[in-house]
């Protein structure tokens, strides 16, 4: 490479300057860029990054962690964070399919469709990249889809609609406070294909542009702005159509912003940006636009994509912390929920404990302890001479977990000989578990009380030698019987 090439091709960027001036670094530079393959690339900076590793020791990661920006957790409470992404998915039309997208991305996926600096975007040394925003992930997902339309039918208007919510990290820094190197964004986008008159960017700007308000709502937003900026003057009906949608609509407001100089040459024919206030702060919440990112990925100019973005730590600032009388109010269920309390209007039955197996819904079971051991006592048979005989019981695999009356857990290890027969105390294990009296690893020390919630079968260690003893089965005292073929 000549110099003037070389100069011509590297930014102002002092620090590369420095680099490539020393002898050899303009060769080393097109030895990697053009020189080498993929795949031997990738080999020769995991192999660099190895070695440069084994050179760290744990003092120096500690060090790195302190310093570098984009490791540092995020100041956003997780709390405010969730409940922001809920205000959005809740509003979220049916239409639309929330993905979990990955965190990386091939590389150039940020640069090659749309007008980003690759410098602002985290590459790999595998030849990918950290996701920067979810939009790029998900118009791939979505012209992907559309090719696989207009495979089937070359003519088919069928729209994708995808969402997503997804942390990023962007490379570039902000002196501004509050800007992060990473946060969450929730993106929309919607891909189809012109169907003339340009009713497919009004429609889809409209739905857009009605979940934003509705969501915005949801948060807690006093006031929501949209400010619309036409980039061609084919677009104006567009933004006019929209501000006559919204004007009637109580709490929105739609403006034209023709000084916005931020995203032209990123969008096409109309972008927006979305502000709210709250209390005496106007903060910016969301951006989009459309793109000609699906007619570039799908190689068809009739294609459409709309694209928009929230952002979720902006936004979560916007929530207001929920009441204390609904804190107090779920302190005082948690206590009404504790194991062995009466909670007589949802069916807690103090007089035995019923399981459910693992797997089946919480809530009150339908009948009482005594009535499913009167069901299940009809697992014993009568033949035709007369003579009872013990029935034979299906054995299944143990259960690990059961659920009490109300979704209150049991202790996982507990396993069942049947449905049946897992529906009350004395299933036959060397433990007591009835959650209406803690008893810890044996029964309880009252005689009395392990009769009548038919925990007499159960073993327990007697005497001094630990021999284990089993108590004599059937009704003693005023206890019902245990379940059992034997004769009351």
């Amino acid at each position: 490479m000549r110099h003037d090439d070389l100069n011509r091709e590297i930014p102002d960027n002092p620090a590369l300057r420095r680099i490539l001036g020393r002898p050899g670094g303009a060769e080393l530079l097109d030895t990697l860029t053009h020189g080498m393959s993929g795949g031997d690339l990738t080999t020769l900076l995991l192999e660099v990054f190895r070695r440069r590793a084994n050179r760290h020791s744990p003092a120096e990661v500690m060090r790195r962690y302190r310093s570098d920006r984009f490791v540092a957790p995020a100041p956003t409470g997780f709390t405010a964070l969730r409940r922001a992404e809920d205000a959005l998915i809740s509003v979220l039309p049916d239409d639309f399919e929330m993905l979990v997208l990955a965190p990386v991305l091939p590389l150039a996926a940020h640069s090659a469709v749309a007008t980003v600096d690759p410098r602002k975007v985290i590459a790999t040394v595998r030849g990918s990249e950290v996701a920067a925003d979810p939009t790029n992930a998900l118009a791939l997902e979505a012209s992907l889809r559309r090719s696989l339309a207009l495979a089937a039918d070359p003519r088919s208007d069928v729209p994708v609609r995808l969402a997503a919510s997804q942390r990023v990290t962007r490379a570039q820094h902000f002196n501004r406070p509050g800007m992060l190197a990473h946060f969450q964004i929730f993106g929309l986008v919607t891909a189809g294909r012109d169907a003339g008159n340009r009713s497919f960017e009004h429609e889809q700007l409209a739905e857009h542009l009605r979940f934003a308000t509705r969501a915005l709502a949801a948060a807690g937003a006093q006031h929501t702005q949209i400010r619309l900026t036409c980039l061609e003057e084919a677009s104006r009906p567009i933004t006019d159509r929209m501000c006559e949608d919204f004007a009637a609509q109580s709490g929105v407001e739609v403006v034209e912003d023709r000084d916005r100089t931020t995203g032209r040459g990123y969008y096409t024919g109309v972008c927006f940006k979305i502000y709210i206030r709250v209390e005496d702060r106007c903060l910016e919440v969301a951006d989009g636009g459309f793109v000609d990112w699906s007619q570039l990925l799908t190689g068809n100019r009739k294609e459409r994509l709309l694209i928009s973005g929230f952002g979720v730590d902006r936004l979560s600032e916007t929530l207001a912390s929920p009441p204390r009388t609904s804190l107090r109010r779920n302190r005082r269920w948690r206590r009404a929920r504790r194991p062995g309390l009466a909670d007589k209007g949802n069916n807690f039955w103090f007089r035995g404990c019923i399981r459910r197996p693992m797997g089946h819904p919480p809530g009150p079971t339908t009948g009482t302890p005594y009535a499913a051991r009167h069901r299940s006592a009809r697992t014993s048979s009568v033949p035709s001479d007369g003579k009872k005989v013990k029935a034979r019981r299906a054995l299944s695999l143990p259960l690990s977990t059961y659920s009490a009356l109300g979704g209150l857990p049991q202790g996982p290890g507990h396993g069942a000989e049947s449905s049946a027969y897992a529906t009350f105390c004395g299933n036959g294990s060397t433990t007591c578990v009835c959650c209406c009296r803690g008893t810890g690893d044996a029964v309880t020390s009252n005689q009395r009380w392990d009769r009548q919630r038919s925990c007499g079968g159960v073993r327990r260690p007697t005497g001094r030698s630990g021999r284990s003893s089993r108590r004599r089965e059937g009704n003693r005292g005023r206890g019902p019987a245990r379940q059992s073929g034997r004769r009351r």
